[in-house]
């Protein structure tokens, strides 16, 4: 299961709002999350990427609650 299927339901309705705003870079970041499997796999950028489209606080307690 991919990182992008264990986000939980509300982030992912934020995440497709964002890829009718900002398709190229949306999809491409979504096929990222599509390919990890833990969030501990996330780089940095990807936290603070994923932390601004959800609007929640990128802290590395925070991040774990992204994911079901």
């Amino acid at each position: 299961m991919s990182l992008y299927d264990k986000l939980r339901p509300e982030h992912q309705e934020k995440l497709q709002k964002e890829l009718e705003l900002y398709p190229t870079i949306t999809e491409m970041f979504i096929k990222r999350l599509k390919n990890l499997d833990y969030p501990i796999e996330l780089q940095m950028q990807d936290m603070i990427t994923l932390s601004g489209i959800i609007e929640m606080e990128c802290k590395p307690i925070n991040f774990f609650n992204y994911f079901e």
